[in-house]
């Protein structure tokens, strides 16, 4: 099988160093598709040092995969106005172009690795191309999107709306939704939406082998009254 993967600079990275919800999902699957018998197109979005509508790529190989590098850049408003069917001339270009290389790679399959709004671009060329759709959510965007507006009130309520219905429509464009755990897929369906149970499926986050690469240590005896109280945060999702 032959798969495109949605990434972001940096997230193609693997080994020592490497930490973070999609970031360390990315990591450890790297590995595995080295060793497997798919091939992957890794689609690695970075952002032009000119903020203009464009879109540039270059590829490289790495044995039976490809990493075509896209330099990317669409306002977030021009994302929503594409969400609305109301985009520019411009936008149309990018996104026709960006189906054509999908065509022309002819993937199996689009694993869809967390969003980002330029992801939902990259979404809509694959539908284009009726390539299948297969999300793996790390967390819920829209409560991060929410987290950040409570802080700092850049989004009126229409962009508010907006930005869960791009969230809305990974549920609409994947044949397959996968949730880190049932308490992610929860807070999803509490924030955005309901997932149809066919569409709906559980993958736990992998473990980083770089944290087993450590000799464990001895246990020792501590004196009860010298015992620490230590409190953790981890993430749920």
């Amino acid at each position: 099988m032959k798969i495109l993967l949605s990434s972001t600079k940096g997230f193609l990275r693997e080994g020592a160093g490497v930490f973070g919800g999609v970031e360390n999902f990315t990591s450890v699957f790297i590995p595995y598709w080295k060793k497997s018998k798919h091939s992957f197109i890794a689609f690695d979005f970075r952002q032009p040092k000119n903020k203009k509508i464009s879109l540039t790529f270059r590829t490289k190989s790495e044995g039976k995969n490809r990493i075509v590098i896209i330099k990317l850049w669409i306002p977030g408003l021009e994302i929503l106005n594409l969400l609305q069917g109301k985009h520019s001339a411009e936008t149309e270009l990018i996104v026709q172009r960006l189906t054509q290389v999908i065509i022309q790679e002819k993937p199996d399959l689009f694993f869809l690795n967390g969003f980002i709004l330029l992801f939902y671009v990259l979404m809509v060329a694959a539908k284009r191309a009726s390539i299948p759709i297969v999300a793996v959510h790390h967390g819920v965007w829209n409560k991060e999107v929410k987290a950040v507006n409570d802080e700092q009130k850049i989004f009126t309520k229409k962009g508010l709306r907006l930005r869960r219905d791009l969230e809305r429509e990974i549920i609409h464009f994947a044949e397959k939704n996968i949730f880190l755990n049932s308490v992610s897929a929860g807070e999803f369906k509490k924030y955005v939406m309901p997932i149809p149970k066919n569409h709906l499926r559980y993958i736990s986050l992998p473990y980083n082998p770089v944290f087993l690469n450590k000799t464990v240590p001895k246990s020792k005896t501590i004196n009860p009254d010298k015992q620490l109280m230590i409190g953790m945060v981890g993430r749920w999702d």
